[in-house]
């Protein structure tokens, strides 16, 4: 894939066409910082891995999440919930990004809830996963449940600065794509206990590599 990103913008410095890699062919040329075909490379894959693998993962999230729940996805095809809705639960439930790696400790100092100590240097995991899960911020917090009282907002698109640019796009793909498939398929259960279903080999990435499906 490198490779083939190395070739992509060589040809977009030559001839930088309409779209997204001769915007930033250009936009670099005109900075007085201008950023390298390897920095731009790593640019290119960053958008392919945080606005297509996430995006895929949250697609099949949802629909295990829907199928595994009758009962909650008969609450989304009757229209008594907003598939928007249902996906903001299952982002919280299981984000497609389920750690960020990797922070490290500016100075020492101690953690005053958990008391645990971070030396200087030290790195430091970000489980947002595990922020979803907070007991003191959702009750019940592993129960998947489409009309959780006061909504479901987590962490699986960031937050503050920090939050995801593609989010709005993200979630009219997932919602379009769970839709239609539903809608296709509306006999669909899952072959598998989701238990059973092969999940991504990764501390970061989170989804499932793949989901047996009965389509009717």
């Amino acid at each position: 894939m490198l490779a083939l990103l190395d070739q992509l913008v060589g040809g977009a410095r030559e001839h930088p066409g309409d779209n997204l890699v001769g915007d930033l062919v250009r936009a670099a040329d005109a900075s007085g910082n201008p950023l390298s075909d390897a920095a731009l490379r790593d640019q290119l894959m960053l958008i392919i891995v945080a606005g297509t693998e996430t995006t895929v993962h949250s697609i099949g999230t949802l629909l295990v999440h829907l199928l595994s729940h009758p009962d909650q996805l008969a609450l989304v095809t009757s229209g008594q919930v907003s598939m928007e809705d249902a996906l903001t639960e299952s982002l919280r439930l299981r984000p497609p990004i389920a750690s960020v790696p990797l922070r490290f400790a500016a100075w020492q100092f101690e953690d005053a809830r958990s008391g645990e100590q971070f030396g200087e240097g030290e790195p430091i995991l970000i489980h947002i996963a595990g922020a979803n899960l907070d007991p003191e911020r959702y009750e019940d917090p592993e129960r998947f449940d489409v009309r959780r009282e006061g909504g479901s907002r987590s962490l699986a698109f960031g937050y503050g600065p920090h939050v995801c640019p593609g989010a709005a796009l993200a979630t009219r793909e997932i919602v379009i794509a769970v839709t239609r498939f539903l809608e296709r398929y509306p006999h669909a259960r899952l072959a598998l206990a989701p238990e059973l279903l092969e999940q991504t080999a990764s501390f970061i990435s989170n989804g499932y590599t793949s989901i047996a499906v009965e389509l009717s």
